[in-house]
């Protein structure tokens, strides 16, 4: 009998399988006894039995590929990734996938993991990841996921996306800071809810920097 591999969402059966070799033969090579032998085949024919749904096992395969092709692409760590899968095993048992793309459904949910890790990813990032599947598929997929799931996304903070902007840019440490607390102070005036969490930053960064480190086109650019 052999052992799995460790324990994983991004496995199809979790990496809880086991195959069941030889059933007349024990470590040493030896033949085994009849009683032993008919017990190793009763064995084998449940372990068989317990097997994950085939149809289920090659869309969770094909999907954990597909995964794994982003999360690098995008450089994102194993918890985004794990998370991801976690939600697109819950979208195949509900039905979600049947009729549509695996690959959009994939991205659907890795971009809802990036918005519940609070990963600052955004729609152009994928598109650019895996230029097969649109942006605005991407958005469609994510917002059904939300909705049939019952997820609960926390609204994304400006603020995650001022150091990525800024490095992009070449923005000083002091426009950083100073655009931080620009967002904090319109925060406290309720003035970033509702509104795109990349845009505010940009916005924050262009005051902060009074247009002179960087201007609207190149804000808009990066």
């Amino acid at each position: 009998m052999k052992a799995g591999p460790l324990l994983s969402v991004m496995f199809h059966d979790y990496g809880l399988s086991t195959t069941i070799d030889q059933i007349d033969l024990d470590a040493t090579g030896r033949k085994l006894p009849r009683e032993a032998k008919e017990t190793m085949l009763k064995l084998k024919r449940l372990d068989s039995a317990s097997m994950v749904d085939v149809v289920e096992a090659v869309n969770l395969q094909k999907a954990s590929r597909i995964l794994q092709t982003y999360a690098d692409r995008l450089h994102l760590g194993r918890q985004v990734a794990e998370e991801a899968m976690a939600i697109y095993r819950r979208a195949f048992r509900m039905g979600l996938v049947r009729g549509r793309s695996i690959r959009a459904v994939v991205a659907g949910s890795l971009y809802t993991a990036c918005r519940l890790m609070n990963v600052p990813r955004d729609l152009r990032e994928f598109e650019r990841a895996y230029p097969i599947v649109r942006g605005r598929t991407v958005a469609q997929m994510y917002r059904l996921l939300v909705r049939s799931l019952g997820i609960k996304v926390p609204a994304q903070d400006p603020s995650i996306f001022v150091t990525k902007l800024a490095s992009k840019l070449g923005l000083s440490q002091k426009t950083v800071q100073e655009s931080l607390r620009i967002l904090e102070e319109a925060r406290a005036k309720g003035l970033v809810i509702g509104k795109d969490p990349v845009g505010m930053a940009a916005a924050a960064l262009y005051i902060a920097c009074d247009g002179l480190e960087a201007t609207q086109k190149d804000l808009a650019k990066a």
